[in-house]
């Protein structure tokens, strides 16, 4: 078996990456983001983000070699949770903090995306680290504002169909933004991935 990586930089190909990588500790920010929602009474959230938590850690713990389908799910759900807010605070106008945050937040989720690329290119590691600062800061707003605006603090009490269809077009609009890199990045990655687990299992 593979040993683990014994230096703070990206694991090679058959490693495992050290605790210290920036990459891992990171995911520490959403750890601190579900003891918040949890304090605050938000506690799909706060489920959520420690799942998100686990996944990110499994798949980077890995070199991003597995687990991708795993980490890719419970983020898009904090994703979707998100966009649920945002069309939720769109009724109170366009200045409303958490369409201003948005307003921000989404542009730069899909510049780290496209602009780190795939997992051992260049800026991979420092972008992805940022990466989960900026969402692990843009849970903590959903959960402050589940908090501030829902009666029992939960993201099931925004679901309105006509949210969900708004919500659905928004995320497919961003992945047509993103639609070369995802392709590139985690379509093929996943391809590879469970391509190797076939032949793992042969």
């Amino acid at each position: 078996p593979a040993m683990p990586a014994t230096c703070c930089t990206r694991a090679s190909p058959g490693e495992s990456r050290c605790w210290h990588d920036p990459v891992m500790w990171s995911n520490g920010a959403y750890v601190a983001v579900a003891g918040h929602a949890f304090y605050v009474g938000v506690y799909d959230v706060a489920v959520l983000s420690c799942a998100v938590a686990f996944a990110s850690s499994l798949y980077h713990l890995h070199s991003e070699r597995c687990y991708l389908a795993l980490d890719a799910s419970f983020a898009g759900l904090i994703f979707l949770m998100s966009i649920l807010c945002l069309i939720d605070a769109l009724k109170y106008g366009i200045l409303h903090w958490m369409v201003v945050g948005s307003a921000v937040t989404f542009p730069t989720l899909i510049y780290l995306f496209i602009a780190s690329d795939l997992p051992g290119t260049k800026h991979y590691d420092s972008l992805h680290t940022i990466w989960h600062f900026v969402t692990a800061l843009g849970t903590a707003a959903v959960a402050l504002y589940l908090e501030a605006e829902t009666i029992n603090k939960t993201s099931i009490e925004l679901f309105r169909w006509e949210a969900f269809c708004l919500g659905v077009a928004f995320a497919l609009s961003c992945l047509w933004v993103m639609r070369d890199v995802v392709e590139r990045t985690f379509l093929n990655h996943l391809r590879e991935i469970i391509s190797n687990s076939n032949t793992f299992g042969t």
